[in-house]
């Protein structure tokens, strides 16, 4: 005999797939790293803090920006879109949090 799915159970079969997918995609609210993990994970680590603050501390605008990330990308730096958005915005706006990390605070 075919068993059917009633409405009350599929009200909580959706939320529960949704989860599992979000987590399994990596697409949920918190996929997203930080600016100050990205550069500490991604930049730092190939890069010291010294030599990336400086940049920040010029002011240096976005299209700058995704050029210098998009050639990391193209050196064999792992970010998605996502990631490289995130860091486009933070490095041009010298985001408090990113700068926090310079020896200097700059």
């Amino acid at each position: 005999m075919l068993q059917t799915t009633t409405p009350s159970s599929l009200r909580r079969l959706v939320p529960a797939a949704l989860f599992v997918l979000t987590t399994l995609t990596g697409t949920g609210a918190g996929a997203e790293q930080d600016c100050p993990t990205l550069l500490r994970a991604q930049c730092a680590s190939c890069h010291a803090l010294t030599y990336i603050c400086p940049k920040m501390a010029e002011s240096r605008g976005s299209l700058y920006w995704k050029r210098t990330i998009s050639d990391m990308v193209d050196e064999g730096a792992v970010l998605t879109g996502r990631e490289q958005a995130v860091l486009v915005r933070c490095l041009s706006s010298r985001d408090a949090r990113a700068r926090a990390l310079c020896p200097d605070g700059n």
